[in-house]
C-alpha cells in the first residue's frame, strides 16, 4: 500500500494566491536551527573532558555554523515577503485565500523571530535569546513541570525497596535532588479503551511502512535502522528522500531542507519494538506529513505552518505509542524536566553544571533499574546522556547564565499530551493528522485546514491510495 497525495490538489483561486507567495517564499532558504546552533564535535569533546573532570564549572559553548551575512540577508527578505502577503491581503475577499494568507503572515513572523534568536546567539545576548526562544518555541507551563515530577516520583518511588543496594542508594539520592511539586496536577493519562483503538488505527494506516521480515528479539544497529527507513520510504511511495548514515550527528535527523534521514554512525542498537517506534516517528510522520503537504495546494502545509514543530512532536510520539499499543508515561519526559530546571520552574533558575547534576543522577537511577547492569556500566551510560541532554537544553545560550535555554525540546510532551487531550475529545481529528505539518491542538490551524476542504475523511483516503 503506498500514499497517494493527489486528492489533495486544490482548484483556483486558492491555488493561484498560494502559488504566488509559495515562490517567493521558497526562494528564502530554511535555516534549519538546529544546523546553525550544533557545536564543533572535536571543540565539545575537549569542553566535556574538562567539564567530567572538574577543571572548568560549565562549557563554553561555541556555534562556529551561524554566517552573521546569511542572518542578515535572511531576515531582509522575510521582511519584504511579511510586507508583501500583508499588502496582499487588503485584496482577498474569499475565506480559503484569507486563511492561506493568515499562515504566510503567521509563519513569517515566527521565521522572522528564529532569525533574530539565531543573532542573540551569536551576540552572546542571553535577554533577547530568552524572549525570542520562547516566542517561537514557547515555555514550559509550571503545571506540566509538577506533573512531571510528580510522574517521575511515582515511576521511581518503588525502587527505594530494591534488593539491590546500589539501586535504593542511587534513587533516594536521586529523589532527594529533584525539586518538590508545589501544588497537585490535573493531568492524567488517556482511558486505556482509547488507546487500544489508537494502535488499531496506527497499525492499520502506518503499518505497512514496517517490514514485516523483522525478527524479536534482535538489536538493530545503524545500517539495520537505515535498512528498515529506506524499506518505509520505499513502501510509502515517498520518492526523492535518501538514507545517509553519517557521523556528523549524534541523534537521528530528518532533514526537510535537504530531503535525508540521516542516521548516526555510531547510533545504539535498538530493540526491533523500538525500531518500529523509530519508523512511524521519522518516515510515517516527519517524511509523510511533508509530502501530504506538498500536494495540499498549500506550500506551507509541507514545511510547516507557524509553531507547527509541537504538532509536528505530538504527532510523532503519538504514533509511537500508537504502533507500541501501550502508554505509561508521555512522551519528553527527561527534556521537559531538563527545561524546567534550567528556566527554574521550581522557584531556582540554574546552570549548565546544575542541570546536568540533577540530569546525572536522573539517568543513574534510570540506567541501574535494569537487571544485571553494573554501577561502572550504568555511571559511564549515565554520564555520556547526562552530557547530550544538557547540551541539547542549553543550545544557543552562553550555558552560565541561570533561567536561559533553548525551549524547542518542550514540544515532545507539550505536543504529545495536547493530542491525546485532542483525540480525547475529538477522536475524528486522527483521520488528518498525516495532512501535513500543522498542530492539531491549534484551533487557528485547524481553521486553515476546513478552509483548504482538507476534511475528516482525507487521512483514509491517504492511506488507500484513493
Amino acid at each position: 500500500m503506498k500514499f497517494s497525495f493527489d486528492h489533495f490538489r486544490q482548484e483556483a483561486p486558492v491555488e493561484k494566491f498560494d502559488v504566488r507567495w509559495a515562490e517567493a517564499y521558497a526562494q528564502i532558504p530554511l535555516l534549519e536551527v538546529v544546523d546553525r546552533l550544533a557545536g564543533d564535535k572535536t571543540y565539545l569533546a575537549e569542553e566535556k573532558r574538562k567539564f567530567e573532570s572538574g577543571e572548568i564549572e560549565n562549557p563554553t559553548l561555541t556555534y562556529p555554523y551561524m554566517s552573521a551575512a546569511e542572518l542578515e540577508d535572511t531576515e531582509r527578505r522575510l521582511l519584504h515577503l511579511k510586507d508583501d502577503v500583508a499588502h496582499d491581503m487588503t485584496r482577498v475577499t474569499d475565506e480559503p485565500t484569507k486563511a492561506i494568507a493568515q499562515a504566510y503572515r503567521w509563519r513569517t513572523n515566527e521565521r522572522i523571530a528564529e532569525v533574530r534568536m539565531l543573532k542573540a546567539s551569536a551576540a552572546g545576548d542571553m535577554r533577547r535569546f530568552d524572549r525570542y526562544t520562547r516566542f517561537v518555541h514557547g515555555a514550559p507551563s509550571p503545571e506540566l513541570f509538577n506533573y512531571t515530577l510528580e510522574e517521575i516520583r511515582g515511576t521511581f518511588s518503588p525502587y527505594l525497596a530494591d534488593e539491590r543496594e546500589e539501586v535504593r542508594a542511587a534513587t533516594a539520592h536521586f529523589l532527594d535532588t529533584l525539586p518538590k511539586t508545589t501544588e497537585p496536577s490535573t493531568i492524567s493519562l488517556p482511558p486505556a479503551e482509547l488507546v487500544a483503538t489508537v494502535h488499531a488505527s496506527t497499525k492499520e494506516h502506518l503499518g505497512h511502512l514496517i517490514d514485516p521480515s523483522l525478527q524479536e528479539g534482535v538489536q538493530h544497529d545503524a545500517t539495520a535502522i537505515a535498512r528498515a527507513f529506506t524499506y518505509a520510504l520505499a513502501h510509502g511511495g515517498l520518492d526523492g528522500w535518501t538514507v545517509v548514515i553519517t557521523p556528523s550527528v549524534t541523534a537521528i535527523n530528518t532533514n526537510q531542507e535537504k530531503h535525508l534521514v540521516e542516521v548516526p554512525a555510531k547510533r545504539r542498537p535498538v530493540s526491533t519494538q523500538k525500531l518500529r517506534e523509530l519508523i512511524v516517528h521519522e518516515i510515517g510522520t516527519h517524511v509523510a506529513r511533508r509530502e501530504a503537504g506538498e500536494h495540499t495546494g498549500m506550500h506551507l502545509l509541507a514545511t510547516g505552518l507557524d509553531r507547527y514543530i509541537v504538532g509536528e512532536e505530538g504527532v510523532a510520539t503519538f504514533h509511537e505509542q500508537g504502533i507500541r499499543g501501550s502508554l505509561k508515561e508521555y512522551a519528553g519526559q527527561e527534556r521537559y524536566l531538563g527545561t524546567g530546571l534550567a528556566l527554574g520552574l521550581d522557584g531556582t533558575p540554574r546552570t549548565f553544571r546544575e542541570v546536568y547534576e540533577i540530569l546525572k543522577l536522573y539517568n543513574l537511577a534510570k540506567e541501574l533499574r535494569d537487571k544485571g547492569v553494573s554501577l561502572e556500566g550504568a555511571t559511564k551510560k549515565a554520564l555520556s546522556k547526562a552530557w547530550l541532554s544538557t547540551l541539547r537544553t542549553f543550545r544557543g545560550t552562553d550555558g552560565k547564565t541561570p533561567g536561559v535555554a533553548f525551549t524547542k525540546d518542550i514540544a515532545y510532551r507539550d505536543g504529545n499530551i495536547r493530542l491525546w487531550q485532542r483525540i480525547m475529545e475529538h477522536p475524528e481529528e486522527i483521520k488528518r493528522l498525516s495532512s501535513g505539518k500543522y498542530d492539531p491542538s491549534q484551533e487557528r490551524h485547524r481553521w486553515i485546514l476546513d478552509n483548504l476542504h482538507i476534511l475528516e475523511d482525507e487521512f483514509e483516503k491517504l492511506s488507500s491510495g484513493e
